[in-house]
C-alpha cells in the first residue's frame, strides 16, 4: 500500500482469558448425537467455498478408516451446505458429519470438541481460532491471514497446506491419537493467549 513503515502499528484482535476453562465438557454436544467416547473434529465457518469444507470432510473419509468414533462438526451455515452434506453422502461419512447451522453458542461448543480445523484460502484474523486456542484445543489450520500469527507450527497445533486431505487427516490422527501430545499442544495454545492476544496486550 506503499505506507511507510514507521506509520504502521499491528494491533492484533484479543480475548478475556479468564472467560475460558481448559477443562471438556461434553455435555454441550449430546444434542447432536455425540457422546463421551467420540473424538470431536470442529470448524466455524461460514458455509462458502473459500472456506473449504470440502477438503475437511475429504480427510474425514480418511480420518474415519483408523478412528471411527471420530465425529466432524461444522458450525455455521451458508450457501454451499446442500452441496457439502452431498458431498458426506457420496464420501459414506453422513452418519459420522453433524451440521449445525448457524449457533449463538461456538464458545460452549468449542469447550467441548478435541481439535479445532481452519481451511480458509483467505482470512483476517479470525477469532475463532483465538478461542480455540484459550479454550486449550490444538488446531489443524491453513496459514491463510494472521493464522499463522497465532497457531505456532508443531507447538499449539499444525498448519497444513491448503487442498491437502491427506496431510490434514494425518496431522488430526496424530493428535486424537497421543493424549499427551493433544494436552501438550492445548496447554502450549493457551499460554499463547495469555502472553501474547489477550484484551489487555491488544
Amino acid at each position: 500500500l506503499r505506507c511507510p513503515a514507521e506509520k504502521i502499528r499491528i494491533i492484533h484482535n484479543g480475548v478475556d482469558a479468564e472467560l475460558f476453562s481448559v477443562e471438556k465438557g461434553q455435555a454441550e454436544l449430546a444434542e447432536f448425537g455425540i457422546t463421551a467416547d467420540d473424538f470431536v473434529v470442529c470448524i466455524v465457518a461460514a458455509l462458502r467455498p473459500e472456506k473449504d469444507h470440502a477438503t475437511l470432510l475429504r480427510s474425514a473419509k480418511i480420518l474415519l478408516t483408523d478412528l471411527p468414533n471420530a465425529k466432524i462438526l461444522l458450525v455455521g451455515d451458508g450457501a454451499e451446505r446442500a452441496n457439502l452434506e452431498q458431498l458426506s453422502v457420496e464420501l459414506g461419512i453422513a452418519d459420522s458429519v453433524c451440521f449445525t447451522g448457524s449457533r449463538s453458542d461456538v464458545r460452549k461448543i468449542l469447550l467441548s470438541i478435541d481439535v479445532f480445523v481452519v481451511r480458509s484460502m483467505r482470512e483476517c484474523f479470525p477469532l475463532s481460532v483465538l478461542d480455540a486456542l484459550a479454550w486449550a484445543r490444538p488446531d489443524g489450520c491453513t496459514a491463510a491471514g494472521g493464522i499463522g500469527e497465532m497457531v505456532e507450527h508443531g507447538v499449539t497445533g499444525y498448519l497444513v497446506p491448503a487442498h491437502d486431505s491427506q496431510a490434514l487427516s494425518d496431522r488430526i490422527k496424530a493428535v486424537l491419537s497421543d493424549p499427551e501430545l493433544a494436552y501438550r499442544m492445548g496447554q502450549a495454545g493457551r499460554r499463547r493467549v495469555e502472553d501474547e492476544f489477550t484484551l489487555e496486550q491488544s
